[in-house]
């Protein structure tokens, strides 16, 4: 499982490196032929990992300083993310990644792992998708 532990760690820093140089319009941009942007797709890969971790959890979801039900599954960026939000979500993401390594392995199993792994492989190509087309 710690191989799988230290992927989601490495896939979230590399994430990070990505997008820290991009501005805000540029996260919150939804480019033609697709429905979310690149900020949503990072609140979505949170929201799914903490409903992963905290489903069978006894312990509290995190109560983070913005809406996370704006970034839930079939919903689309209805306002701009801003700076102070983005942050936030960056640093969740990564402190997410840190929390599953502590979790109790009945919480967090192999198998929710890997769905996790995969889950936010399609997140981060789509995202690559959107960076490549910001610097045509």
């Amino acid at each position: 499982m710690e191989q799988y532990l230290a992927a989601l760690t490495a896939n979230r820093a590399s994430l990070n490196e990505r997008t820290r140089s991009l501005t805000g319009a540029q996260l919150n941009w939804v480019p033609p032929g697709h429905q979310n942007n690149i900020i949503w797709n990072m609140g979505h890969m949170l929201v799914v990992s903490e409903n992963i971790l905290y489903k069978l959890s006894p312990h509290s979801r995190p109560v983070h300083p913005f809406e996370i039900a704006q970034f839930g599954r079939n919903i689309k960026p209805e306002h701009i993310v801003l700076e102070q939000e983005i942050s936030q979500i960056s640093q969740a993401l990564l402190k997410t990644a840190r929390t599953f390594k502590g979790a109790p392995e009945a919480t967090v199993s192999k198998e929710r792992l890997q769905f996790l792994l995969f889950h936010e492989s399609l997140h981060h190509q789509t995202i690559d998708k959107i960076i490549q087309q910001l610097t045509i």
